[in-house]
């Protein structure tokens, strides 16, 4: 059987349209969510149906909460960088 990675998805308002293209995939399950506009990360918890504890407005957090496999960075660039190294240094990987 194939491998379901779980994903983060950090960058709720652009990071949707990705989001969306791995909630229809079935080797993927987006699992957990960070936004730091708390209206921003609610409406697209609902549409994902994601538990609250699965959700995060600080990224360290969401990081370190142990609940995904890989990372959607879909933030402004400016924060990539510093984004991807974090994910990286907890074994988390990036795309």
């Amino acid at each position: 059987m194939d491998k379901v990675w779980k994903v983060g998805l950090v960058g709720a308002g652009r990071g949707s349209s990705y989001g969306n293209l791995a909630y229809n995939h079935p080797r993927f399950e987006i699992n957990a969510l960070c936004d730091i506009s708390a209206t921003r990360l609610a409406a697209y918890q609902k549409e994902l149906g994601l538990s609250d504890s699965h959700c995060f407005t600080e990224y360290e957090n969401f990081i370190s909460s142990g609940l995904m496999d890989a990372v959607f960075i879909c933030t402004p660039m400016p924060f990539h960088a510093d984004q991807a190294a974090l994910a990286l240094e907890s074994g988390i990987h990036v795309t």
